[in-house]
């Protein structure tokens, strides 16, 4: 019986502590139920979202805009290297055989149209010019005697087969004389001079143009003969780009497109130009036809054989684009950031709500309310979207959903937006 008592009186005082802590809870406005209630709609207003608060943004610098068409240009990626044109490219020879006998230029020189390279001397040089002397004096004395000659067959004096004889040996000796003299020229003497008994003692080269001295391809006192290529000059003020387009590009491409490129040693330096030819065999394994680009300017550190690469632009169109920072990648996906008018007005009211309460239950702390009060959050969303092309760091994209003509989109720091969404689903998942 004893047992039975003392059962019924424990009974009876734990009622009595379950009695004294619900009173005690529903008694403080506080209560850890009430704030977790209002950290739940919290969570429902910005599920999915990111949110920042002023101080947030101004420590990552996030920049919004509106989302507005831009002029794009369709691309074609290529490559390939800067070439001179064959008109401004000499592979210099002698023309005779000879020995060096002087070099008046070095590796790396610029050197102007006429400018004096190198000399040559050799026996066969003098020879030649004193050949042509030979048939000048010859052809000056068989011109006489044909004109002696004719005179006598008009006047029936003479013989008719010695008139015809000493005609044929005249037009020979001629048009020997002619030739020699052809090949004088091309040496660069000057047959009026040679005709008057002065000799070239040694053969001098030229630069036949403008630009600077590429190769050096003999020594002094080196021995060349005629087909030996003795300098190579390029003019390097007429620079063009030899571009490799892909057979599957081919139809895309024309003439007066634009292209605007990169030289691969030095990035920085940015290249713009036109197509002005195109080639009409497909070269090697690759595949490829080469498109030659007429540059705009040449600026100083680019070099022929330089390789380049960059795009064609194919078309000029009106497209939504948007910064190449503006977009993040998520579960192989791109999104961009927008600002959400309706949440951000949402949470500004929840903000001014939990305020005032936190005003009625602290009215002196003034301080405290006017610093929850300009709290300032911004909520942002995520937007899938699709990458087009890409031009001189934009983005051309399509929008996965309609959005509103004055949207505010996220520039640049939409990564910081990405890793405080994610941090937030990962708290709000436990």
């Amino acid at each position: 019986m004893k047992n039975k008592y003392s059962y019924i009186s424990v009974v009876m005082t734990m009622m009595m502590v379950l009695v004294l802590l619900s009173s005690c809870n529903s008694s403080s406005p506080s209560s850890a139920t009430e704030e977790d209630e209002k950290d739940h709609d919290h969570h429902e207003i910005v599920e999915g979202m990111a949110v920042l608060n002023k101080a947030q943004r101004e420590a990552i610098n996030i920049k919004i805009g509106p989302l507005s068409p831009r002029i794009m240009s369709g691309v074609i990626k290529t490559n390939g290297r800067l070439k001179v044109s064959p008109s401004q490219k000499a592979k210099i020879t002698s023309y005779v055989g000879g020995n060096v006998n002087s070099i008046k230029v070095f590796e790396g020189e610029k050197v102007r149209k006429g400018q004096i390279l190198a000399t040559i001397v050799h026996p066969d040089i003098i020879k030649m010019q004193q050949e042509f002397l030979g048939a000048y004096n010859q052809l000056d004395y068989l011109k006489k005697e044909l004109e002696r000659q004719k005179l006598l067959f008009d006047n029936e004096v003479g013989s008719g087969k010695n008139y015809q004889k000493i005609k044929a040996d005249y037009n020979a000796l001629l048009a020997s004389y002619k030739g020699k003299k052809m090949q004088l020229r091309l040496l660069g003497f000057n047959p009026t001079r040679i005709e008057k008994g002065q000799i070239y003692s040694s053969l001098t080269i030229y630069s036949p143009i403008s630009g600077y001295v590429s190769d050096i391809n003999v020594s002094l006192g080196k021995y060349v003969d005629a087909n030996s290529e003795i300098f190579t000059i390029l003019n390097t003020d007429d620079l063009h780009a030899d571009l490799n387009v892909y057979e599957k590009d081919i139809a895309k491409v024309r003439e007066g497109q634009r292209v605007r490129l990169k030289v691969t040693s030095r990035s920085s330096i940015e290249l713009e130009g036109e197509i002005f030819a195109l080639g009409r065999e497909l070269t090697g394994d690759s595949k490829t036809i080469v498109a030659h680009a007429r540059l705009d300017a040449i600026p100083e550190g680019v070099y022929v054989d330089s390789y380049v690469f960059g795009d064609i632009l194919t078309t000029n169109q009106s497209t939504l684009a948007v910064p190449e920072k503006a977009i993040v990648e998520d579960g192989g996906k791109s999104f961009i950031f927008v600002l959400d008018p309706i949440a951000t007005e949402k949470l500004e009211a929840h903000d001014r709500e939990d305020a005032e309460e936190e005003g009625k239950h602290d009215e002196d702390d003034h301080e405290a309310e006017e610093g929850h009060m300009h709290e300032d959050n911004w909520a942002f969303r995520m937007v899938e979207v699709v990458p087009q092309f890409t031009e001189n760091g934009y983005v051309a994209i399509q929008i996965v959903e309609t959005l509103s003509n004055d949207v505010q989109v996220v520039m640049d720091g939409t990564f910081y937006l990405l890793s405080d969404m994610k941090k937030g689903e990962a708290k709000h998942s436990h």
